[in-house]
């Protein structure tokens, strides 16, 4: 169940259905069967990546960065396995703030939360890499 956890967006109710179902008689009958007719079992065309130090991470975005769109900074959050929120909370893990920023800025500095620019966005990004 922990193992299953440590994947992004699985909690302790789904890692323990997982296991749950797998762990079932029937089940494991016809993973078998599946297996005696010729079904390959085993991923073969994608290596897992390592997990990000952004995977599972709450970024929320404010003002302009020179030389991205927004669209390209929640690309690359999300592709790192991150997630990309638009009102500032107490989820919220960094606040990535360019040019101009608005009031998200203000209450995430209330909440205490990470403030990224973008210089230091791109090292989290090169880490993550």
């Amino acid at each position: 169940v922990e193992e299953l956890e440590e994947i992004y967006e699985i909690g302790n109710i789904m890692a323990r259905s997982i296991v749950n179902f797998f762990s079932n008689s029937h089940t494991k009958e016809v993973i078998n069967k599946l297996k005696a007719a010729g079904i390959n079992t085993k991923a073969t065309s994608k290596k897992l990546r390592p997990v990000s130090n952004i995977a599972k991470k709450s970024f929320v975005i404010t003002g302009t960065l020179n030389g991205y769109t927004r669209k390209e900074i929640e690309d690359i959050i999300k592709n790192l396995g991150g997630k990309v929120s638009s009102t500032v909370s107490n989820k919220t893990d960094f606040l990535v703030v360019g040019e101009s920023p608005g009031s998200k800025l203000e209450r995430a500095k209330e909440l205490g939360i990470t403030i990224l620019n973008k210089e230091e966005f791109e090292n989290l990004i090169k880490k993550s890499n």
